[in-house]
């Protein structure tokens, strides 16, 4: 079943929530990719890993990213869902409202 977006006139259809600077973010990983990168594919983030999906070391590359992308600390980065899944659910704190609209 698909996830339903919280929808207002400045968030797209990738953020399901903004509150208080936290933000929920659709997440597809691409694990052992031949480069890191974080693009925006519509209506989620791509997160492409060099890592392998073992031991929690994609998961942790994708926190770097994200931290990266976003302009924040890896410490306000967290998944939320998904963890051993390629499809995610990512909560980021600190996120300026601008950055997404």
């Amino acid at each position: 079943m698909p996830i339903t977006p919280y929808i207002d006139t400045y968030v797209r259809d990738i953020y399901l929530s903004l509150e208080g600077g936290l933000v929920r973010v659709r997440v597809f990983v691409k694990p052992n990719s031949k480069r890191d990168s974080v693009s925006d594919e519509g209506d989620l983030l791509v997160v492409s890993v060099t890592d392998p999906p073992r031991e929690g070391r994609a998961n942790k590359k994708v926190v770097e990213l994200l931290a990266k992308y976003f302009g924040v600390k890896k410490s306000q980065v967290r998944i939320v869902s998904g963890h051993r899944s390629k499809e995610k659910i990512v909560e980021v704190l600190g996120v300026d409202e601008r950055f997404i609209s």
